[in-house]
């Protein structure tokens, strides 16, 4: 996947980063952030995908805006413009024709984000 990339040693390297979450709580706090973006984003990424085939673009915005924050928590980076062109495309000057490929990389991010965190690869 694009989105991931390796080390030297042939390694994914996570795509989140939890330092953010760290500075904010302990352990029991992370892990419940976490347990929390394991059981909701699940839907987010359903939905998505659904706005994308009825080419709800209005609704991806204000789900890219509803997902950013946790994203920011979780130091998913790599799609932090992505999503923000996706919220803000309209005033952004991004042309329709490319949200496609945006919200494709940001499904494909948060699912390999959530497989990582699964597999307790952080």
């Amino acid at each position: 996947m694009e989105n991931v990339t390796n080390d030297q040693s042939g390694n994914k390297e996570a795509l989140y980063n939890l330092d953010k979450l760290r500075k904010m709580g302990d352990d029991d706090f992370v892990n419940e952030m976490l347990e929390i973006f394991i059981e909701e984003f699940p839907a987010h990424i359903a939905e998505f995908e659904k706005l994308l085939a009825n080419e709800d673009f209005e609704k991806i915005g204000k789900l890219a805006h509803k997902i950013t924050p946790t994203t920011g928590y979780l130091g998913i980076t790599s799609i932090k413009q992505d999503v923000n062109n996706l919220e803000h495309f309209a005033e952004n000057n991004i042309p329709k024709e490319t949200l496609p490929s945006l919200v494709k990389k940001v499904v494909e991010v948060l699912s390999e984000a959530i497989d990582q965190i699964n597999k307790n690869e952080f």
